[in-house]
């Protein structure tokens, strides 16, 4: 356990942190002198001039926060694999996205779904849904910061207040001034070093320990579970709960989160919304 205790990066993986941060904070410096936004539509779509990959990778990085990365790989080693079947809901949820709320998205123009419930209700229920969309960010936000914080200063040293004002302050910069291209691209940055890091890590695992022996070792730590069928509402993870709560929970992100509904609207076609 001391040796878990006592780990700390060395100038690589500190490099790499590094490199991620500053490649943020210069697309913002791009953004904010290099290419202006001019006008409104510039700023907060992008100029409906987006392509797919950058929108695909920012949907993909808005959708998986520091909480998932380091609370699902929790989450399956203290409770099993069956959290798993929520992988296979994102195929489902994108022809539900693309082919029934894209549409409206589209037809009507709208800059976020808080408009819809004005002109689908009335100005009470758009409060009412921007009011709690609020109270959900103000509670969110601060555990998304937080978290990574506490993981890089077990890692590097550096306090908790510290990295947390970091990178608030990289976040707020390259998103007030380089407005939704900034956001977009530096999601696509990051996701791409998220990724690339997963990888890595399933790689040496694989060379350091072989597939057999980590399949073994999970088998023999009951961790194996695929087809839990408990229709107890209680159960921490069923299939039921893994792929049907899971549906209506990502159905939330992608569509009808404000941030993703603006990534859709800055592509400028409806099959291009569709394709990312």
């Amino acid at each position: 356990m001391d040796e878990f205790d006592d780990f700390k990066f060395d100038w690589i993986e500190n490099s790499v942190v590094v490199a991620m941060l500053f490649l943020s904070f210069l697309i913002g410096v791009y953004y904010t002198f290099c290419n202006k936004q001019k006008t409104f539509v510039d700023y907060m779509l992008g100029g409906r001039t987006m392509g797919i990959f950058p929108v695909t990778m920012s949907l993909v990085a808005s959708s998986i926060s520091g909480l998932s990365i380091l609370g699902i790989p929790t989450e399956v080693y203290l409770y099993g694999t069956q959290f798993a079947a929520a992988n296979f809901v994102p195929f489902l949820l994108t022809l539900v996205v693309a082919f029934l709320y894209l549409p409206v998205y589209y037809k009507l123009q709208l800059n976020s779904h808080f408009e819809y419930l004005q002109l689908r209700f009335n100005k009470h229920v758009r409060i009412l849904g921007v009011t709690i969309y609020c109270i959900t960010m103000i509670i969110f936000l601060p555990v998304v910061i937080f978290i990574p914080a506490v993981c890089l200063n077990q890692v590097t040293g550096i306090s908790v207040s510290t990295i947390a004002f970091g990178i608030s302050g990289i976040c707020i910069f390259y998103t007030s001034f380089g407005g939704l291209k900034a956001v977009m691209w530096t999601d696509a940055v990051q996701n791409m070093f998220t990724f690339f890091g997963m990888v890595f890590v399933i790689i040496v695992s694989c060379i350091n320990f072989g597939v057999s022996e980590i399949w073994r070792i999970n088998k023999e730590g009951g961790r194996l579970e695929m087809f839990n069928m408990d229709p107890n509402p209680f159960a921490r993870n069923t299939l039921w709960s893994s792929s049907i709560g899971y549906f209506f929970n990502f159905m939330c992100n992608l569509a009808i989160f404000p941030a993703s509904i603006q990534r859709y609207l800055a592509v400028p076609t409806l099959t291009k919304a569709r394709w990312s």
